[in-house]
């Protein structure tokens, strides 16, 4: 098992650290300002704009947590200003990532290991991937009965990126109450809200939801009330409002985070960066093995899998920018283990030759992604 796993965290590392200053090229936005607030903080104790170790980050017209900001000044320290530094902890987090998933399930730690998804994301300075190793890492711990270690990353998780900040207290709060932990989730909740009402962390949440027209829901409202001004007053108002259209709204947008097309053949439709062209953000040849997991998930009653893969998508599902694979990122970790559960029955039913053609099958699914993505 111990040989088993040391392979699988080598290629997870492989994965994710190979030409990793050069792949992908140069510098997005948010790692500029990753990067660039690290440095200033390292040189002179202020973020770009002079402010002294700040909980929240000006940047770009909006604001941004703190958490991995002061996680890449390390890096930067050691490295220098550049593009390997900044993306470092990323990376680091995508392999611990992969070690905590195989705590549950070797064949799940390998399935993420090679998830395009997380390896895209663990290859460029992302908030979300360090969110989601604290979710996971605060997950584990949570099930081994480490309670304050639980609750500590949790409580991190809020100040790592914006999505976790909806999804933590639900799933955490969940968690709770399952073992009637009262008291850990008060705690929790008291750091939640004093991030949460400071004045920086209500606009930026502001900034994005569907409830901006942005979203387009105004628009089609009135011209529904245009299209149907000839019906009774009454029946307008009962069938087209605000609370219906927003619930239609946000239902459509959940749901289309669990589309095949998002998730095996075409991807994050409205953020180019966050996929490669023509694939989804998982292997198209894991779509069988999701299915039949899915379906032995709910067999065995393993609902704290599903829950987790349930309140994943709401923080995308609340703005105006769906499917989105970044705010939605938090599904990958239960998507491993439901494909774990499908691979691992349907491997134990193949006989040898079987057994040779699917990992044949998947290597070639692996290698066209590197491919796309490398070239």
């Amino acid at each position: 098992m111990k040989i088993k796993l040391f392979l699988i965290l080598l290629l997870a590392a492989v994965l994710r650290f190979y030409q990793l200053g050069q792949v992908p090229s140069g510098f997005i936005n948010d790692e500029a300002a990753f990067g660039y607030n690290a440095y200033s903080l390292l040189k002179t104790g202020r973020d770009e704009f002079g402010k002294a170790w700040p909980i929240i980050f000006h940047s770009f017209g909006e604001g941004k947590l703190p958490a991995y900001i002061y996680l890449t000044m390390p890096s930067v320290a050691i490295f220098g200003l550049n593009e390997f530094a900044v993306r470092l902890p990323s990376a680091i987090f995508g392999v611990l990532t992969v070690l905590v998933v195989s705590r549950w399930s070797l064949v799940a730690g390998l399935v993420l290991a090679t998830m395009p998804w997380h390896i895209h994301f663990s290859r460029a300075a992302f908030e979300a991937n360090a969110a989601l190793f604290l979710v996971t890492w605060g997950t584990w711990w949570w099930y081994a009965k480490k309670r304050k270690l639980s609750l500590t990353s949790f409580i991190l998780t809020i100040f790592t990126y914006n999505a976790a900040r909806l999804f933590t207290p639900l799933w955490f709060g969940w968690l709770a109450w399952r073992q009637r932990q009262t008291k850990l989730f008060l705690v929790f909740l008291g750091f939640w809200a004093a991030l949460m009402f400071l004045p920086q962390s209500r606009q930026r949440l502001a900034g994005t939801t569907i409830f901006q027209t942005q979203s387009g829901v105004d628009q089609r409202l009135e011209q529904k009330f245009a299209e149907t001004r000839n019906q009774p007053l009454w029946l307008t108002r009962a069938l087209h409002n605000k609370p219906v259209e927003y619930g239609l709204d946000f239902f459509r947008r959940y749901s289309s985070h669990f589309s095949p097309e998002f998730l095996f053949f075409s991807g994050d439709p409205i953020r180019p960066r966050y996929r490669v062209p023509d694939m989804g953000q998982l292997l198209w040849l894991e779509l069988p093995f999701l299915l039949i997991g899915l379906y032995l998930t709910i067999k065995k009653r393993q609902w704290w899998i599903l829950l987790w893969l349930g309140l994943a998508p709401l923080p995308a599902a609340i703005t105006f920018e769906t499917p989105s694979a970044i705010r939605s990122y938090l599904m990958i970790v239960p998507l491993a283990i439901i494909i774990a559960y499908g691979v691992s029955t349907a491997w134990q039913k193949l006989r040898l030759l079987g057994q040779v053609f699917l990992i044949l099958l998947f290597s070639y699914n692996l290698i066209h992604y590197l491919d796309a993505y490398f070239i």
